[in-house]
C-alpha cells in the first residue's frame, strides 16, 4: 500500500516507514517536556491514543507538525467528547478546568517531543500508544 506523506507526496509503505510504541506520562507532573526516542527516523506525522487506565479520561490526536487535533472525553459527568484544534492530547482529569494536555514541541532525528501543560491537580498516569510515519 501506499501513504500520503506530511510532504503531500506518496510512498510506498514499508515496516521502516512506520513505528508503533507507548510511551507514559504521569499528570501530576509540572508543566514541561517530554522527549519519546527509539523511532528510528525523523517522523513526518503521528498519531497518539492515549487514556488514564481505569478511567473514561481518553484521548485521541494527530499532528504532522504544523496542523494538531484532538478528540477528548470531557469527563463532565456525561458522555461528551470534544474536539481541539491546537492540541495532540488533552486529558481532562475530574471537571472542564482540571487536565493535562500535551502539544508537540518537534519531531527529531529519533522521535518527537511533547510539550506538556498542567492545569489544576490532575492526577494519575496517562498511558500513550502512538504510530509515527516517516
Amino acid at each position: 500500500g501506499n501513504f500520503l506523506r506530511g510532504d503531500k507526496t506518496w510512498q510506498a509503505i514499508t515496516t521502516a516507514d512506520v513505528y508503533v510504541s507507548s510511551f507514559s506520562r504521569d499528570v501530576s507532573t509540572a508543566t514541561g517536556t517530554q522527549a519519546v526516542t527509539g523511532v528510528g527516523f525523523t517522523p513526518t506525522s503521528i498519531e497518539v491514543f492515549a487514556a488514564i487506565g481505569g478511567t473514561v479520561k481518553a484521548s485521541w490526536g494527530m499532528s504532522d507538525g504544523t496542523t494538531h487535533r484532538c478528540i477528548y472525553q470531557n469527563n463532565n459527568g456525561g458522555t461528551d467528547f470534544l474536539s481541539n484544534q491546537s492540541q495532540l492530547i488533552r486529558v481532562v482529569t475530574v471537571d472542564t478546568v482540571t487536565m493535562y494536555s500535551g502539544t508537540l514541541d518537534s519531531f527529531d532525528a529519533d522521535g518527537f517531543t511533547i510539550s506538556w501543560t498542567k492545569t489544576g491537580s490532575p492526577t494519575g498516569t496517562v498511558a500513550g500508544n502512538f504510530i509515527a510515519r516517516k
